[in-house]
């Protein structure tokens, strides 16, 4: 069967964890798409926190890539396929299937992109990547996804100090990653903004994160590229997710 076409979801632009979060929510609750499809979660970036992407919307000029620190798109991949004895969970074979059969197909919903949405993973990676510089995906399954995962959105908060309030064009990340936003030892801050506009809706907090008190774990369990006891997936660097998947 043809890859299901985009849900009606949230769509909020710069948070591109909290639109794939809701997209695998909607996939994940659809017998449709769940019984036939297996879904992942794929966060994307390097330990420079700098990945080259083209194709992407908010490019400057359409033959630019735009400089993210992190991307997060979300890979459909027949069950069939993921659930042979021989294959572990990122893997599926795509080398050998018909072109024009579309079931047997891996695809990359990626919300971001001008590419056709969804796209063949091989066309995605093809047009959206040149290694500049060399990047990772953290693979993960998609309901351990929705209840590991928790933010508060404070990487995305900017704050003004007086010296540079007359620049609102300088912003200070101050943002930590246990969430908890740092205060200047004089308390000088005078504005607290975002860099983008958040959703409209309240933080995402998976339901073991809230079982385990986490506020937001965003930048350390899946951004991060390192493997640790705080992160999910498994990371696999871009050769690897073009040839094995």
């Amino acid at each position: 069967m043809p890859p299901p076409p985009l849900p009606k979801t949230p769509y909020t632009s710069c948070y591109c964890e909290e639109n794939i979060y809701l997209l695998a929510q909607a996939f994940l609750g659809n017998p449709d798409v769940s019984r036939h499809w297996e879904i992942f979660v794929v966060f994307i970036s390097n330990s420079s926190k700098s990945v080259a992407l083209w194709n992407q919307k908010r490019a400057l000029e359409q033959d630019l890539p735009v400089v993210w620190d992190y991307h997060v798109v979300l890979l459909l991949g027949p069950r069939e396929e993921f659930q042979h004895p021989t294959r572990d969970m990122t893997r599926t074979a795509t080398a050998s299937v018909d072109a024009e059969d579309k079931s047997n197909k891996v695809w990359i919903y990626d919300c971001d992109t001008r590419l056709p949405l969804p796209c063949v993973l091989e066309d995605y990676m093809f047009s959206t990547f040149m290694d500049v510089p060399p990047h990772y995906e953290r693979i993960i399954p998609g309901d351990v996804f929705l209840k590991q995962f928790a933010s508060d959105r404070s990487h995305m908060v900017s704050v003004l100090t007086p010296f540079d309030a007359h620049m609102p064009q300088y912003f200070k990340l101050v943002a930590e990653d246990d969430g908890a936003v740092s205060q200047a030892s004089d308390q000088a801050w005078t504005d607290l903004k975002y860099m983008a506009p958040p959703p409209s809706y309240e933080p995402i907090r998976g339901t073991s994160a809230v079982e385990k008190g986490v506020v937001n774990n965003l930048m350390s369990s899946f951004v991060d590229m390192a493997s640790s006891e705080r992160t999910f997936g498994h990371v696999i660097d871009k050769a690897a997710m073009s040839t094995r998947m």
